[in-house]
């Protein structure tokens, strides 16, 4: 009898398909892997080329970038303008996320000089290019983007797409509770201004009906002069800015000197995420308006 039972187990087991193993999907930043995860679920392995504290603008290629792609199924990122260095790693596909934001949900980019004029017009060729790539810093427009790229994710892999569909409609949901939440905790602050480090926030700034007074960085990376440090103390007190905007990823010293010069709150906006506190979308986006609301208060 037991030895009966002990063969129709492994008859059973045996005529058991195998799960197939989960594909690999490299993603350049962060929040596009967080992205990826969501839709994907158990069906991929998701990693991300741009470790925690680096910043996508001033990254730079390593031999190991192309080792951590190797044998991936694609290879995702934002746009030329932003991680358009990914292009150069020898993995196909390459898919760019920019595009497949609906039109209407796209935002023209601002120059970082937004309210100032740009020294001796410097920093041109620094500029993201016709369309801001920030536009994961809006929780509904990563919905609208959701289509496109579970349209993507199945051609990968046909197999999933009861599953890609599932988990997009599910994240779908759960983008618009966050919206509304944020909303609700936004609301008491809709027109403060604020300066930003970078033109990194336009898609929150707008979502959530806030302003920006222009950014500190004409050339991404390169600090402020002094006549642009005086421009931006005299526009802070006669504008009634709120507070100064650094993100953890950037030099902040400038920013901070002018925070304290104006005597304006600080508040440290996380476009990327990846530690701890803020290890999926819904955290970072939640921490993100954490951090205005204290200093807006």
């Amino acid at each position: 009898m037991y030895r009966l039972c002990a063969v129709l187990i492994l008859y059973a087991v045996a005529a058991t398909p195998a799960l197939a193993a989960p594909i690999r999907l490299t993603a350049t930043i962060q929040p596009v892997q967080f992205i990826l995860a969501e839709l994907a679920g158990e069906r991929a392995e998701t990693v991300t080329l741009v470790k925690p504290g680096a910043s996508p603008h001033t990254y730079d290629l390593r031999p190991s970038d192309l080792k951590a792609a190797n044998g991936s199924k694609a290879l995702f990122y934002i746009s030329d303008t932003l991680d358009g260095w990914a292009a150069k790693l020898d993995v196909d596909p390459k898919i760019e996320l920019l595009p497949l934001v609906p039109k209407d949900f796209q935002l023209a980019a601002l120059d970082d000089d937004d309210h100032h004029d740009h020294e001796n017009g410097a920093g041109d060729e620094h500029r993201h290019g016709p369309i801001d790539p920030h536009f994961w810093l809006d929780p509904l427009t990563v919905k609208a983007l959701l289509p496109a790229l579970c349209d993507r994710l199945i051609e990968l892999d046909p197999d999933g797409s009861a599953a890609y569909t599932a988990n997009a409609e599910r994240f779908s949901h759960q983008l618009d509770d966050l919206n509304e939440e944020l909303s609700g905790e936004l609301q008491p602050f809709r027109s403060a201004r604020v300066l930003l480090s970078h033109n990194f926030l336009q898609y929150f700034l707008k979502r959530y009906g806030l302003e920006s007074s222009g950014a500190l960085e004409a050339i991404p990376g390169k600090e402020p002069t002094a006549k642009r440090m005086k421009e931006f103390i005299d526009a802070a007190r006669r504008e009634s800015i709120r507070a100064v905007l650094l993100e953890p990823q950037r030099p902040d010293r400038a920013a901070r000197i002018l925070a304290e010069s104006a005597g304006l709150k600080i508040a440290v906006i996380d476009p990327l995420g990846g530690v701890e506190g803020r290890m999926s979308y819904l955290a970072l986006m939640r921490y993100n308006a954490a951090q205005l609301t204290e200093a807006l208060q």
